[in-house]
């Protein structure tokens, strides 16, 4: 959370394994969370939007997904989280540490996938030493957003520890009828017995009312 730098030197996604960007022959974007924090970015579209070239949001169903074309292939089955599948779906992004786009093909790595590219988000992780913040952010048509982040060391060696991250929020719209409220938690347990080895624990619970939005009708 100290790292300032919107420069990322590595990503998970083109090889599955933390290697350098330089050393990786794929067209790799990452989004850290520096870039969010400082663009005040409350969801992942505006994330991703806003900051990777060739991708634009693909609103279905009324914005209870969040899925997105890439260089104009639509990758609403290519969405992963920590390299695994998860699907198409509205996730929060506070605990997220970064956004990684592989741009293209990626069809030898993750089975059957749309030649524009895919999506996967890299979660946060335990850290050695405690750092605990709270955040509250308001805007207009009634938006408030609260979130926590609290991680640290259980064992005095410091070979487990702990990450706890929470939200909630409850934003308005400037139609009548179309809100959204949500609360979101997101406990993790890291275990580090050597510097080879790391396993982690992780839960998430998302609790959502929102009203589908499929936009004003032109008369």
């Amino acid at each position: 959370p100290y790292n300032k730098n919107y420069n990322r030197v590595q990503a998970f996604s083109a090889s599955k394994t933390n290697r350098p960007i330089m050393d990786t022959p794929m067209n790799i974007q990452v989004v850290p969370k520096s870039i969010m924090n400082d663009q005040q970015a409350i969801n992942i579209v505006d994330a991703l939007t806003k900051n990777v070239s060739g991708i634009q949001a693909d609103h279905g169903s009324g914005n209870i997904y969040e899925y997105f074309l890439i260089r104009g292939f639509t990758n609403q089955n290519d969405i992963y989280r920590n390299g695994l599948l998860r699907g198409f779906g509205t996730y929060d992004p506070a605990n997220i540490e970064q956004l990684e786009v592989i741009k293209g093909p990626a069809s030898m790595l993750y089975g059957r996938a749309q030649p524009g590219g895919l999506n996967n988000y890299t979660t946060k992780k335990a850290l050695d030493m405690p750092y605990y913040s709270v955040q509250q952010q308001f805007g207009s048509y009634d938006q408030y957003r609260t979130t926590l982040d609290a991680t640290g060391p259980i064992d005095k060696g410091g070979k487990i520890g702990y990450r706890l991250n929470f939200s909630y929020q409850d934003i308005g719209s400037f139609k009548q009828f179309v809100n959204n409220e949500r609360y979101f938690v997101a406990p993790t347990l890291s275990w580090r017995p050597n510097d080879r080895f790391e396993a982690n624990l992780e839960f998430e619970h998302k609790h959502e009312k929102k009203v589908n939005d499929w936009g004003i009708p032109s008369i």
